[in-house]
This record gives structure tokens, C-alpha cells and sequence, in this order.
């Protein structure tokens, strides 16, 4: 029997042998798994009443030490959000095949909202998100569970949870929770907005040692609170959003996001990444203070919002991040996503071609995730977007890939439409399984705020799939 980790040499020897020419390219070529789900899309579809999304990016998935997929959905319980983990085996089928039975945790009554899902290092599930203690009063909150989705996990206070308070000033008690991380430690990472009287907002971060407690080595206790304000005299208000949560290969911690110059939803702002050093400090070698400032690139009129929604960190430090500006001018909205790379010191390359020129007039883009083959040498793009609308009701998604050398565009790998095929697709995290194979976390629904589906896509190296297609005709 022939071991399937010598399928790339063994299928490239062999047309060697044979006389045939393998292009190179063809060893970058990848395509939904057959194996794996149906067609490659493995779908968990929660009942109508239990299903109810937000923004229409929020689900995560991470892949247990089993081999198993667990999913986080944010989903409705009633009139309350909550959220709810569903598994699939490491083929893409449910496990188990329905609601109410097996290892299945229909409502996390802990959380009012998610940010992300992780396997801490003692095996159990930790889901991050927002917990609301009251009208007026929002906590961060990391939320674990046994391996298999059991409550009962008692780490963290006592019980299952462990609240992360920033609390500025009294009435300002709104602390959300927007993204989730764990670094090689497996310390575990959740930042988002907190407030200030007067509806003024901030970055807001802490870090959770694995055994639930605060790491009293970052900013001294667990907590830090960053203002991103590039105005050295008279500041506007400001409000901030983070978004996502990175580690660089020094144990860094990158958070991106926007800052809004101005309390309005239309204020002009500006993208931002954060990047603390290991003890939890804003880092003066990065930015301006810490604070890397993605501004408008147009001269396309109107104010201008921008959003980071994904970050991935080359082997060297550099950093790859997308999102999307958006021009608010009362009407279509128009928007362009973005894909940029910086410096270890926030500096832009411009070696990395600046991705993505279209846009503007009647597109409405949606960024999604990135993520890197760096055997390859890409950095894969998905996002969803829709033309000549001001939603994303009836939006398209499209992965993209770039060449980390320059960023321009790895035709031979994989660049593509996705294949759901239906309404209100938007994708959020791209998860590198293997050197051979990767997946994409996707939701779809009937409109943007119904989201009933969760799917994970799995996309495999085409050699691999070629020789066990050569195993199924009995050559095994």
C-alpha cells in the first residue's frame, strides 16, 4: 500500500517517467473537497426559530485535537442572543445529525454575543464574547465548556466563565467584546470598544492565562485600554471598533479595527492596528505610538469609514491586513476593499502591490478573512459583495489570491467565485488545516439578518484529490 503523505512526489516522478511535462502550477491548484460533506460544503442548518444574525459574518470554527470541527453561531433564543456550537467530523458530516441529541450545545445562556471559539490547553472549549449583566452594564467574557460541549467545565470563577470588567466611569458601563485569539501559550486574548461618558470609546484588551485567571504581566493587571488619537492638539470625540486579533511570530498582539473622528455612525475615520508588546504595552517602534493609521487612499468626495477585518503575519513580521473604506454619502454607500502589507515597523510596502482598485460607485463590498499558505507563498483573500445595492441580501462571494512576493495575483492557484450559490453569503474566518488543504467558514440565510446556515468549505490540494480518486479505483 502506498503511503498518501508520498502523494505529491510519487504522482510528479511518475509523469516524469511517463514523458509528461507537470507544470508547476498545477502543484498550486485546489478545489472543493469531494470527500468531505457533500461536494466539499459541509451545512448545519439551524431551526428558523433559533437562528438569527446580526452582520451576517458571525460564525468561528477551530479544529479539536480529535480532528472534529467545532462551530460558534450567533444565534436568537427567543428575543435573546445567544451562542451555540455544533460539531462536524473531521468528513464534513454533523455530528450529531440534529438538534437535541449528542454532544450539542443549542444555547450558551453565558453570552449575549460572540467574538470567536478556541480549544484551551487542557482540552476544554472556550468561546469569547459579551456578556449583558444589565441594561447598562456590558462585560467581556470568556465562556468554557467540556471538550465535548457539556457545561460544567470549573476553571474560571468557580464555574464556567470568567468575566473581563473595564468599568472607565460611572454610567460608561458599555464594554463589548469584538474579537478573540490564543497565542502560542495558548494565553487567551479578547479585545473590543469600551466607553466613556458621553458616548466617547476606546480600544479595550485583556489577556486570561490558561488556567482562568488575569496575566498580571500584561499591563500589570491583565488589562490595558489604548486611544488611538493621532491629534496632538484639540482631539475631536472618538469612537473605536476592534475587530479582529492577531499574534505576530515575537508574541505580539496586533488588534485592527477603525477610529471615527466624531461621534456619528458618518463621521470620517480612519483603519487602525493596535500592537502591544508581551507585557500588554503599546509598542513605540510600531506606528505612531503603537498605532498603525490606514487613511484615505480616494478623492472620491464624501466622509470616508474604514474598517479592518482581518490580519495574518508573514514568517519574517510582516503584516497583511484587508478591509474595506466605505464613502458614507447618503445614498449607495459605495465601498472598496482593501489588501495592504506593512513593514515589522508599520510602514507600508510598497513592493506589495496595492490590491483591489475597483469599487466605489455601486459596489458594496464585505471583508472577510485572510490567511496564508506560506509553503506557497499567498495570502488567500474571501469576501462578499454586491453591485448596485445597499446591502448584501443578494451578495456574491469571491476568494482571491496574492502572492505574498508582491502581491500581485496568483492566477495558477486559486482565484474563484465561491460556490454556495445562494443569498446573503458572507465569509469570515479561512482556517489552514494542512500544507494540502484549508477552510472557509461561511453563513448564508434568505436575507442578510436571517442567517440559518453554517457551512464549512474544505478546499484540497488537486494532486491529493487525483490519487484518492486513483485509490477508490482499487489501485489501494
Amino acid at each position: 500500500m502506498i503511503s498518501r503523505t508520498l502523494v505529491r512526489p510519487v504522482l510528479l516522478g511518475l509523469a516524469c517517467l511517463l514523458g509528461n511535462a507537470v507544470s508547476e502550477a498545477a502543484t498550486y491548484e485546489f478545489q472543493l473537497d469531494p470527500n468531505f460533506g457533500v461536494g466539499g460544503i459541509a451545512t448545519f442548518q439551524w431551526p428558523e426559530a433559533n437562528a438569527y444574525q446580526w452582520d451576517a459574518t458571525d460564525a468561528w470554527a477551530t479544529r479539536l485535537g480529535n480532528g472534529k470541527w467545532a462551530v460558534a453561531m450567533r444565534v436568537r433564543d427567543g428575543t435573546q442572543q445567544k451562542i451555540a456550537v455544533n460539531w462536524f467530523n473531521a468528513d464534513g458530516s454533523i455530528t450529531p445529525a440534529g438538534p437535541g441529541g449528542g454532544s450539542y450545545t443549542p444555547f450558551q445562556q453565558g453570552l449575549n454575543g460572540g467574538v470567536g471559539i478556541g480549544q484551551a490547553l487542557d482540552g476544554s472549549l472556550t468561546l469569547a464574547g459579551t456578556q449583558f449583566l444589565s441594561a447598562t452594564d456590558h462585560d467581556f467574557r470568556l465562556f468554557r465548556n467540556n471538550a465535548d460541549g457539556t457545561e460544567g467545565y470549573a476553571g474560571c470563577n468557580g464555574s464556567y466563565f470568567w468575566d473581563i470588567p473595564f468599568n472607565l466611569a460611572a454610567g460608561s458601563d458599555y464594554d463589548d467584546a469584538g474579537a478573540f485569539a490564543q497565542d502560542a501559550a495558548l494565553r487567551q486574548i479578547v479585545a473590543g470598544t469600551v466607553q466613556y461618558p458621553g458616548g466617547e470609546s476606546r480600544i479595550g484588551v485583556g489577556r486570561i492565562l490558561p488556567s482562568c485567571a488575569f496575566d498580571g504581566s500584561f499591563d500589570l493587571d491583565g488589562r490595558q485600554v489604548v486611544d488611538p488619537n493621532p491629534f496632538v492638539f484639540n482631539p475631536p470625540p472618538r469612537r473605536t471598533r476592534a475587530n479582529v486579533v492577531a499574534i505576530d511570530n515575537s508574541q505580539r498582539v496586533l488588534i485592527g479595527g477603525n477610529a471615527t473622528w466624531g461621534l456619528s455612525s458618518t463621521d470620517t475615520g480612519a483603519c487602525i492596528v493596535v500592537r502591544l508588546g508581551v507585557d500588554g504595552a503599546r509598542d513605540p517602534g510600531f506606528g505612531i505610538n503603537g498605532v498603525l493609521y490606514i487613511e484615505n487612499f480616494s478623492f472620491t468626495s464624501g466622509n470616508w469609514i474604514c474598517d479592518i477585518g482581518s490580519i495574518v503575519v508573514q514568517a519574517d513580521n510582516k503584516i497583511i491586513v484587508s478591509g474595506n473604506w466605505t464613502v458614507v454619502d447618503g445614498d449607495t454607500n459605495p465601498s472598496q476593499i482593501l489588501v495592504k502589507r506593512f513593514d515589522n515597523s508599520g510602514n507600508f510596502d510598497a513592493s506589495f502591490s496595492d490590491c483591489c482598485p475597483a469599487g466605489f460607485a455601486n459596489v458594496n463590498y464585505k471583508d472577510g478573512a485572510l490567511a496564508l499558505m506560506e509553503a506557497d507563498g499567498v495570502v488567500l483573500h474571501a469576501h462578499a459583495y454586491q453591485v448596485e445595492q445597499v446591502d448584501l441580501d443578494t451578495a456574491d462571494g469571491d476568494m482571491i489570491a496574492l502572492k505574498t512576493s508582491d502581491g500581485t495575483f496568483a492566477s495558477t492557484f486559486m482565484p474563484q467565485q465561491l460556490p454556495l450559490g445562494l443569498v446573503s453569503t458572507s465569509y469570515h474566518d479561512i482556517v489552514v488545516e494542512s500544507p494540502d488543504a484549508f477552510v472557509v467558514v461561511a453563513t448564508t440565510g434568505a436575507t442578510f439578518l436571517s442567517h440559518r446556515n453554517v457551512h464549512l468549505l474544505k478546499y484540497r490540494r488537486t494532486s491529493t484529490i487525483v490519487f484518492d480518486r486513483i485509490f477508490l479505483d482499487g489501485f489501494e
